[in-house]
């Protein structure tokens, strides 16, 4: 696990996603997910001030069970886990899926 700041708008790189990582972002920071690439993620984003927005064109399993690709907005303190895993049987990749961490 490693503790990663994301002070500006930026897309993640594949290594940020690693298995355990936390992406820790600043106010207003507007974070992009690429299209999930592994058998298996599962990292963490941590919102330091209100305003930070987490968006991929893959989409996000939203707390709803309802897939959007528009920007999700996280609070000031909120941190969520994301998961995407890829389906063996037909070989896609999942949207991420959207849980709460903590």
């Amino acid at each position: 696990m490693r503790v990663i700041n994301v002070e500006s708008d930026q897309t993640a790189t594949p290594d940020m996603l690693r298995n355990g990582n936390v992406l820790v972002c600043a106010t207003g920071v507007d974070l992009v997910l690429p299209y999930p690439s592994s058998d298996f993620t599962n990292f963490v984003i941590k919102a330091l001030g209100p305003n930070v927005t987490i968006q991929s064109a893959a989409g996000i399993e939203d707390t709803a069970h309802s897939v959007v690709t528009t920007p999700i907005t996280l609070s000031d303190g909120d941190a969520r886990q994301l998961f995407s895993v890829r389906d063996h049987a037909d070989g896609t990749q999942s949207a991420y899926r959207l849980g709460v961490f903590g």
